[in-house]
């Protein structure tokens, strides 16, 4: 490489220095705002992802909450379709109309027996067991099994019996064995 004259040594070292300065200059008061408005940028961004996460905890809290009510008020319903000993009678009255709609003769409903229901509330619940005996055409029977089991009361078929009756083909006897929820009052 050629050395260079000293006239051109300073301008070279003029021109280096100048090109610094220029380069010190661009970066303090271009550069530098930039960087800060990025930082704060940056700081804004962080600030509203941890407020959006928050938003998010607070609407999964808020969905819990509605989904918890929306539970308990399953649950009330429920509650309220459990009878008690003393709706017992109305109990035996509703199944008796609906056997009468649905084209059954009802012969006699009987309650059998209480049966405490296992787990946490076997304090508190209890199936009564009902033997219903009647008269009528399977169709009859079908519909009365179909309205019972859609009706208000939570309730159960443990067996149904059906037995031919001799002296008219088209009305079966028929045994229903029912369970019926209540509660303790």
């Amino acid at each position: 490489m050629a050395m260079l004259s000293p006239d051109a040594q300073k301008v070279l070292g003029l021109s280096i220095g100048l090109g610094l300065i220029i380069l010190g200059v661009d970066v303090f008061f271009i550069a530098s705002p930039l960087w800060t408005k990025y930082r704060s940028a940056r700081s804004k961004y962080l600030s509203i992802e941890r407020e959006l996460e928050k938003s998010r905890a607070k609407v999964k809290d808020s969905e819990l909450l509605v989904y918890i009510k929306n539970l308990k008020d399953k649950i009330s319903a429920l509650e309220s379709n459990v009878v008690t000993d003393v709706d017992m009678t109305f109990v035996l009255e509703d199944i008796s109309g609906i056997a009468k709609d649905s084209g059954l003769t009802l012969k006699q409903i009987l309650p059998k027996e209480k049966i405490p229901v296992k787990g946490r509330h076997k304090n508190k619940l209890y199936y009564v067991k009902l033997l219903f005996t009647g008269q009528g055409s399977y169709h009859s029977l079908g519909k009365f099994i179909s309205r019972l089991e859609n009706s208000k009361y939570v309730c159960k078929i443990e067996s149904i019996t059906i037995l031919p009756n001799i002296n008219d083909y088209r009305n079966n006897d028929v045994r229903v064995v029912i369970y019926i929820l209540s509660r303790k009052e």
